[in-house]
């Protein structure tokens, strides 16, 4: 009777080959320890309804997890995403600095093999997996999602699943423990079917959360010792132990040091589709918004799962990110500081303990404007310490103790909090950039003297791509931005400064603006009449680096009108027509290279689209004009200019006409004079006789076709302007500031801001 009772419950749970296991032991009086009353009490108890109860268990226990913002718990499955495994830990890589610098993307891969988790648990030959992870990597999630799938026969295995603090607070030894998990579901002196699947190998055993396992009085190194009695004595069982990174400096022999790998673009999409499973509409939104490349921050942020559930929360009650994206940083920062920790009612030991909330957050801010400052994102961990001791030897004697261990102290960040990770060995980075970046700009926003500020802002920061996102959040976070963007405005106003060829250059523009916009499209008009400027310089003589730089500063051009929502198709068709990246060539092919170079500026059939009658629009006209006679005046070829000449003595009567235009009597009898029969016959000092005049003509009319004479520096100044003032309007939308509409018609006029705020 007690074969087939053990046999009925092995069965409905745990398939064919431990059901034979098990009643292969009760044939041969393996399980004969159970003796007296209790034999009896086995031979009573009905078996499926005890097997129904513990699946019922683990199911109720392990088969929802509790989601940061949602009140109720959640089907594990329902959201559960397949988890990932480095077969070796990150902190075990011994790369240098210099190498994780050059190649910190290829060093990650190429280091570590991405193993699918429940394969590797499942068929692997290792039994006994330590897994580190993150903080919200997935650790305890994993191990629930283990338990589910034995139940289901999916793993051959009866799941025990032992968390850890649990266990350590009950105050039970672990078999003890172990055995209550199924006395409470009918089973009569379960120890003897304990510890026969154990010894037998028919257990799968889940310790969760070694690093939650308190370290006074010893509990964490009681723990640790049992735990290694335990899987010394019954080697033939599955073993998996989670814990953080870094929690602690102890080893288990025979088991395989493993690490939950960061979610990849499969693994985040997978996630974000089921949990926006009943809104397909809302899902593809999320998935072509966190793509954006504005949105790279929270992109990064989604590779731990705990931070892509923040993400996928605030984005299901608005339909969009935060444009305020620091939000999501601190409520980020709030889950790993404090939060993710109350929710699970785990108090962990620190040696910091003495810190509040606000404190850690300012240690944070220092290390990372100091280490942001140094173009540090891996920094070595006796430099770290360093940074940490002395920030902590600044704080009063009450908060902090005077013997202070500056590496106990970093273990202890990366294992609490995980905002500091170990890259390498005795390596360490934030482990998020964006972190870092965040942290920076708290510690400029947190510093009265206005110090921090002056040195963020300065000409080499606003036009260097590594320190946008820290502006960006520092004016986000400001109470009041008004300072920032004086001290913005006269940053932009340094890059100039020293290029009189440049001041007077903007200073044209923003004339001609002012004459040719209304207030609110001033910006947009500078951008046009800066971009004529440069157009104007452009000729043939001019080198392929100077001709690259000023492809790259029309595109930040066009790049800006996009950002102001401007006709950029008009703007796009204009600039794109002129050929740059010509080079005077005197050899044999320089007409072949002309005919190539002319196929695009000979487009003479504008559409009607294109053509409007706003002043702006008509000197965009007037300067291919020019630009087209400068082109054709260049050429010491005489064959493209006969054959072109026709088609530009059409094309420059059509916009005069079109225009009601009076270029003058001189300008018109050197035209003609070219554009005769005989005009193919003209000389080229002809034909830069014409376009001279023109030039001339159009200073003294329209106050264009002046000659800057930029030289490859300049357009490179200019196109830092651009993408400094790019930078400023973007932080104009998410600062606190009171006379908004002056700053956003500032934008482009730096000339007026060559005084430096001191």
């Amino acid at each position: 009777m007690l074969a087939q009772a053990v046999g009925v419950w092995a069965w409905a749970n745990y398939g064919d080959e431990i059901i034979k296991r098990v009643l292969a032991a009760v044939a041969s009086g393996a399980l004969d320890k159970v003796a007296g009353g209790a034999k009896a009490g086995w031979e009573r108890v009905e078996w499926k309804l005890a097997s129904r109860k513990y699946r019922e268990k683990i199911q109720e226990l392990h088969g929802t997890t509790r989601v940061l913002g949602k009140p109720d718990p959640i089907s594990l499955e329902g959201i559960f995403t397949d988890v990932f495994i480095l077969d070796t830990p990150t902190a075990y890589r011994r790369y240098d600095i210099e190498k994780l610098r050059q190649e910190p993307v290829q060093v990650k891969a190429s280091f570590s093999e991405r193993l699918n988790g429940l394969k590797l648990v499942k068929n692997s030959w290792r039994t006994r997996l330590f897994i580190l992870g993150k903080p919200g990597a997935g650790k305890t999630t994993f191990l629930k999602y283990i338990a589910l799938q034995a139940t289901k026969g999916t793993l051959d295995k009866v799941p025990i699943f032992v968390g850890l603090k649990e266990w350590s607070d009950s105050g039970l030894d672990l078999m003890a423990f172990l055995v209550k998990q199924f006395d409470i579901c009918g089973f009569p002196d379960a120890l003897p079917f304990v510890e026969h699947v154990l010894e037998k190998g028919d257990a799968v055993v889940l310790f969760d959360g070694l690093d939650e396992v308190k370290q006074e009085k010893e509990l964490r190194n009681t723990t640790i010792a049992e735990i290694r009695d335990f899987t010394n004595k019954y080697h033939r069982t599955q073993c998996l132990i989670t814990c953080r990174i870094a929690a602690t400096d102890y080893t288990f022999e025979k088991f395989t040091y493993v690490e939950i790998a960061d979610f990849n673009d499969e693994q985040i999409f997978a996630f974000a589709g089921k949990w926006f499973k009943d809104d397909e509409r809302k899902y593809e939104s999320f998935r072509e918004g966190i793509k954006k490349p504005e949105n790279s921050g929270l992109y990064e942020l989604a590779s731990v799962p705990i931070l892509l559930t923040l993400l996928c929360l605030s984005f299901n009650t608005t339909m969009e990110f935060p444009q305020r994206r620091v939000e999501v940083y601190e409520e980020a920062l709030d889950a790993l500081l404090k939060l993710w920790d109350a929710t699970r009612s785990i108090k962990r030991d620190e040696i910091y303990h003495g810190l509040t909330h606000n404190r850690k957050r300012q240690m944070l801010a220092r290390v990372a404007a100091v280490t942001f400052q140094e173009n540090k994102y891996f920094v070595p961990q006796a430099e770290l310490s360093n940074h940490i001791v002395k920030f902590l030897r600044q704080l009063p004697g009450a908060e902090v103790s005077t013997d202070i261990d500056g590496d106990a102290v970093l273990k202890s960040i990366e294992a609490h909090h995980g905002i500091l990770s170990e890259r390498a060995n005795r390596i360490y980075s934030f482990s998020h950039l964006t972190f870092q970046e965040y942290f920076a700009a708290k510690e400029v926003v947190d510093d009265p003297s206005g110090a921090s500020l002056r040195g963020l802002l300065s000409p080499k920061t606003v036009a260097d791509d590594r320190w946008r996102e820290v502006i960006l959040m520092t004016a986000s976070l400001l109470n009041n931005a008004a300072v920032f963007f004086e001290r913005f405005r006269a940053a932009i106003g340094e890059l100039i400064q020293d290029e009189p060829n440049l001041v007077e250059m903007f200073e044209w523009a923003n004339r001609k603006a002012r004459t040719a916009a209304e207030p609110d499209e001033i910006v947009i008009e500078r951008l046009y009449y800066l971009s004529l400027g440069l157009i104007f310089d452009i000729d043939r003589s001019m080198s392929r680096e100077r001709a690259r730089a000023c492809q790259v500063t029309l595109g930040r051009a066009e790049q800006f009108v996009g950002m102001l929502k401007s006709e950029v198709d008009l703007f796009r068709n204009r600039l794109t027509a002129f050929p740059l990246g010509l080079n005077k060539k005197r050899a044999d092919n320089e007409a072949l290279e002309l005919d190539r170079a002319y196929d695009i500026p000979f487009e003479f059939e504008v559409s009607s689209q294109v053509i409007a009658t706003s002043p702006a629009s008509v000197d965009l006209e007037l300067t291919r004009l020019q630009f087209l006679s400068d082109l054709i005046s260049d050429s010491v070829d005489e064959g493209p200019r006969r054959a072109f000449t026709p088609k530009f003595a059409n094309y420059y009567r059509r916009t005069r006409e079109r225009h009601q235009l009076d270029f003058g009597e001189a300008v018109e009898q050197t035209l003609n004079q070219i554009a005769s029969p005989e005009g193919s016959l003209v000389a080229q000092h002809v034909w830069i006789k014409f376009a001279d005049q023109l030039r001339r003509a159009l200073q003294q009319q329209r106050d264009i076709g002046h000659k800057w004479r930029l030289t490859k520096h300049h357009v490179e100044v200019l196109s830092q302007v651009l993408q400094a003032s790019s930078l400023m309007y973007d932080c104009l939308q998410v600062a606190a500031v009171d006379d908004r509409q002056f700053i956003a018609q500032s934008l482009l006029s730096p000339s007026d801001n060559l005084t430096t705020i001191q």
